[in-house]
C-alpha cells in the first residue's frame, strides 16, 4: 500500500529560505518531514547528517538511569524570501510535533526547556542576523502545552535574502549544548515568521507557504546488531519477506535496540535450510535508512533460522561487523488453518494527552520497519487532541487485507475500573462513551461507568482488553467487574508491557515499574491469576504502551526525564487464517492469542485437540499439548491451573530451542462441579517469556460465566481434580 502523503498546499507568494543543520557534536540526523514541496518559490533545507552515538542503554530494559545520553548544537538558518521584514519582526523556533494541522510545541518526552540567560548551562539559545548593524534578540516564551519557544526579534529592517540564525544549545559560553532525548525520536522544527514588525502576527511556515517542516531525528550509531525477522510459517517454495534492521544494542532482541538510520554495507545471509533461495548480494544504502526487506524461499520442511555471522548462535558484532539471528520459521506442507500473526494493540500517538508524534507514523513504522501484521493505535479518548472519526480514518488508510491489518481503537481509563483499550471490528461503528474528567470550561463531561462502556462497546461489536492491571497509579481501587455478570466485551488481558508484568504479584524480573509499591495492594485482586481465580474468562495479549507513535519494537515507553525502561516491550501473536480485519478480530474474540516479551516465540497450546481460548465441557480428562520453538534456549515450561502458580512444570535438556510436552489432567465425575482454567508460560534462558491464552474445562452443567471457582491465592482448596501429570516430553508430529 502506498504511503499516505500529507495534503499538498501551495501559494503564489515567495517563501523564506530555511536551512537547518547540526554541529558535529551530537548524534542526530536532520531530515525533511514527509510531503511535497510547494510549487511556488519554496524554502530549502540543506541536510547534513552529523551523527554521533547516543547511548543505547538509555532505551534498553534494565539499564541505569541516563540523565544525559548526548548533547546537540542545532543551527536554524532562515533566509528571507519576502521583500522586507520590519523592525520588531522575526522568527519563533520550537521543537515539537505537527499533528493534523494542529501544533504541539516541544513534546514533554524529548528536548529540554530552552533558556537565554545562562550561557554556561545547557539549552542556551542565541540569535544573529546576516545584515550589518541589525541584531536579533532572544525571548523564551512558554507554549500552551507547557513547552518553550525561542523568539528571535530583529532590531532593524531586513531585506530579501537576509538571514536570521538561531542557535539552540550554543556552546560559546562554556555550555554543553542541548540535551538530546534518551530515545530515538523524530522531532519537527517548528518555525513561525513575523514580517510586519512589532505587534505583527507570527505565521507558521506550512500555513503561510504550504511547506513541510524540517525535522530532527536522534538515533544511535554505529550498528553492532542486525535484527532479522521472518514470518512464523511458510510452505516449501513460497516466497516470503525477510526484514533486516540495523540497530545499536547487543542484546539481540527487538525490544531493546536503537535504530541506526545511516547504516551502509554489504550483508551475507546464511540459513539452516541448505536449499534456501536467498539473494547473494544484499547491500544497505543511505536511502534504506537502516531497514532492508528481501525475498527468501525455503525448500526443506522443518524448523529453520537465518543468521548473519559465523553461525546460528551469532549475535552482535563479529570482527567489527554487525551480526544477528532470526526468529524460527516453520516450513511445512501447509502452515495449517491458523497462521501465527504478530502485532500490537496498545500504541499511542500525539493524539493522546501524554503522547507525541503523528498517528500515521505509528502505522508506517509497524508495517515497514517492525514487520508487523496488524496494529491498533489506541489513543486516550479523553484528550483534547483525540478525534475518534479522524483516528479511524487514518487507520482505514493503512488497512491492506492480505498484507497489513489495522483496527480502530481507543483507550478508556477509570479511577476504579482501571485501564482498557477498546478494539473495533470494522470502520462503521460509532465510539463507545469515553470516561472524561473535569474540564476548565464545562465541568464534568461524560463519565460513564464500566457498565456503560461495556453496553456501548457491545452494541458496536467491539472487544475490550484490560492492561497493566497491577499498576496502582491513577486507579484507586481496581475492579475486573462483577464476576457473576462480567462485562460481555471484556475478552482479553494484556499480561505484559513495558510497564512490567501483570501475571501475579511481585513478578520478577518484570516487576511493575520496578517497584513493589507501584502495585495494587495485595488485598485488591488485580493480576491475571487473580482474574482466573475469580472466574473471569480472559485471553492473553502483550503490548508496548508506546506513547511516541512508534510501533517498530525499538522503544517502548515515554521515558521523559527518567529515561528508564521497566520491562521489555511486549508483542501479541494472533492465530488466524488470514491477515484481515474479520479474521483477526474473530480470533481475538475467541481468545486465539498469546503474548510475549517481544521475542517471536512460536507456541501452540491445546487440549484434546482444541486450541487456546477454548471452553471444553463435560470431558472426564484432558490431554494438554504444548509445542514451542524459542528464539533462545528454553529454561522451563510452566502449567498454571486455576491461577495457582506452578501447578506443573517441565524442564528441558540444556540448550533446547524447541520442545513439545503432553500433560494429562483427570476430572472425577460427579464430584467436581467447578470450572477450571489452564494456561502455559514459556521461559527462556535469556528471560524472554511467552504466555498462552487459557483453556477452560467446564462441567457439562455449566451454563456460562459465573459457574466457576473462587480460590485463595495460596492454592489451598478442596478439589477432586488430580494434579496435572507429564505424560511425554515428545509429541506426535503436528498436522
Amino acid at each position: 500500500m502506498p504511503r499516505a502523503a500529507p495534503q499538498e498546499r501551495a501559494s503564489a507568494r515567495a517563501g523564506p529560505w530555511l536551512r537547518c543543520r547540526t554541529l558535529p557534536a551530537l548524534a542526530i540526523l536532520l531530515v525533511w518531514s514527509s510531503g511535497e514541496r510547494a510549487r511556488a518559490a519554496a524554502p530549502e533545507v540543506q541536510v547534513t547528517p552529523q551523527l554521533v552515538e547516543i547511548s543505547p542503554d538509555c532505551a534498553q530494559f534494565g539499564a541505569p538511569r541516563c540523565a544525559t545520553p548526548g548533547h546537540a548544537t542545532l543551527e536554524i538558518t532562515y533566509r528571507l524570501g519576502a521583500p522586507a521584514m520590519e523592525p520588531g519582526g522575526g522568527i519563533a523556533v520550537s521543537l515539537g510535533d505537527v499533528l493534523g494541522g494542529r501544533y504541539r510545541r516541544r513534546g514533554r518526552f524529548r528536548w529540554a526547556d530552552l533558556q537565554s540567560t545562562r550561557p554556561q548551562d545547557s539549552e542556551f539559545v542565541t540569535a544573529r542576523t546576516s545584515r550589518p548593524g541589525v541584531a536579533a534578540g532572544i525571548l523564551i516564551a512558554t507554549t500552551p502545552d507547557g513547552g518553550t519557544e525561542a523568539v528571535a526579534l530583529v532590531t532593524g529592517r531586513l531585506l530579501l535574502g537576509d538571514e536570521i540564525v538561531v542557535t539552540l544549545g550554543n556552546r560559546s559560553g562554556g555550555g554543553p549544548g542541548m540535551r538530546a532525548p534518551g530515545v530515538p525520536f523524530r522531532t519537527s522544527v517548528l518555525v513561525r515568521e513575523n514580517l510586519q514588525g512589532a505587534g505583527g502576527l507570527f505565521r507558521y511556515l506550512d500555513e503561510a507557504y504550504g511547506l513541510p517542516f524540517p525535522a530532527v531525528e536522534t538515533h544511535g550509531q554505529p550498528a553492532d546488531n542486525l535484527l532479522i525477522t521472518l514470518p512464523s510459517e511458510a510452505r516449501p517454495g513460497e516466497a516470503v519477506t525477510l526484514t533486516l534492521r540495523a540497530v545499536k544494542g547487543c542484546e539481540g532482541i527487538e525490544s531493546s535496540a536503537v535504530p541506526v538510520r545511516d547504516h551502509v554495507g554489504a550483508v551475507r545471509l546464511l540459513a539452516s535450510d541448505p536449499l534456501v533461495q536467498i539473494p547473494q548480494a544484499i547491500q544497505f544504502t543511505p536511502e534504506d535508512r537502516g531497514v532492508l526487506r528481501v525475498p527468501i524461499v525455503f525448500a526443506t520442511p522443518g524448523w529453520h533460522r537465518v543468521w548473519v555471522g559465523r553461525g546460528p548462535g551469532s549475535a552482535c558484532t563479529e570482527d567489527g561487523d554487525p551480526a544477528g539471528v532470526s526468529n524460527p520459521i516453520r516450513v511445512g506442507g501447509s502452515p495449517g488453518p491458523e497462521r501465527t500473526l504478530w502485532g500490537l494493540l496498545h500504541v499511542h500517538s500525539g493524539r493522546s494527552r501524554d503522547g507525541a508524534g503523528e498517528t500515521e507514523e505509528a502505522f508506517r513504522s509497524a508495517r515497514e520497519e517492525g514487520a508487523l501484521d496488524f496494529l491498533a493505535v489506541s489513543d486516550h479518548c479523553d484528550s483534547a487532541r483525540y478525534d475518534f472519526n479522524e483516528s479511524g480514518r487514518i487507520s482505514d488508510l493503512f488497512d491492506d487485507p492480505g498484507t497489513f491489518t489495522t483496527f480502530r481503537a481507543f483507550e478508556w481509563t477509570d479511577g476504579i475500573a482501571g485501564h482498557r483499550h477498546v478494539i473495533y471490528p470494522d470502520s462503521g461503528a460509532g465510539q463507545a462513551p469515553c470516561h472524561l474528567i473535569e474540564t476548565a470550561t464545562q465541568g464534568l463531561v461524560e463519565a460513564p461507568t464500566l457498565v456503560d462502556l461495556d453496553r456501548e462497546a457491545a452494541a458496536a461489536g467491539a472487544v475490550t482488553i484490560l492492561h497493566h492491571t497491577l499498576w496502582s497509579r491513577f486507579v484507586e481501587a481496581f475492579s475486573f467487574g462483577d464476576p457473576l455478570a462480567p462485562p460481555v466485551t471484556q475478552k482479553l488481558l494484556e499480561v505484559h508491557s513495558a510497564h512490567g508484568r501483570s501475571e501475579f504479584f511481585n513478578n520478577e524480573p518484570y516487576l511493575i515499574h520496578g517497584d513493589p509499591d507501584s502495585q495494587q495492594p495485595p488485598s485488591t485482586p488485580s493480576s491475571f491469576q487473580d482474574a482466573l481465580r475469580l472466574g473471569f474468562r480472559l485471553g492473553v495479549t502483550a503490548g508496548s504502551d508506546n506513547h511516541l507513535s512508534q510501533a517498530d519494537s525499538y522503544v517502548a515507553l515515554n521515558p521523559g526525564t527518567r529515561n528508564v525502561r521497566f520491562a521489555r516491550q511486549g508483542l501479541t501473536a494472533i492465530l488466524s487464517g488470514s491477515i484481515s480485519r474479520p479474521a483477526l478480530f474473530e480470533a481475538l474474540r475467541q481468545r486465539r492469542s498469546y503474548g510475549t516479551t517481544g521475542a517471536r516465540i512460536w507456541m501452540r497450546f491445546e487440549a484434546n485437540g482444541r486450541p487456546m481460548g477454548s471452553v471444553i465441557r463435560g470431558a472426564g480428562s484432558l490431554i494438554l499439548r504444548v509445542e514451542v520453538q524459542g528464539t533462545s534456549a528454553i529454561k522451563r515450561i510452566v502449567l498454571v491451573r486455576d491461577g495457582v502458580e506452578e501447578s506443573a512444570l517441565w524442564t528441558p535438556v540444556p540448550d533446547s530451542l524447541g520442545a513439545c510436552v503432553l500433560f494429562h489432567v483427570e476430572r472425577s465425575s460427579g464430584r467436581d462441579t467447578q470450572e477450571h482454567s489452564y494456561y502455559v508460560r514459556v521461559e527462556q534462558v535469556d528471560d524472554h517469556m511467552a504466555w498462552s491464552s487459557p483453556i477452560w474445562h467446564a462441567p457439562r452443567t455449566a451454563t456460562g460465566p459465573g459457574r466457576r471457582i473462587l480460590a485463595p491465592r495460596d492454592g489451598r482448596r478442596a478439589s477432586a481434580f488430580h494434579r496435572p501429570e507429564i505424560v511425554s516430553a515428545e509429541c506426535p508430529a503436528a498436522p
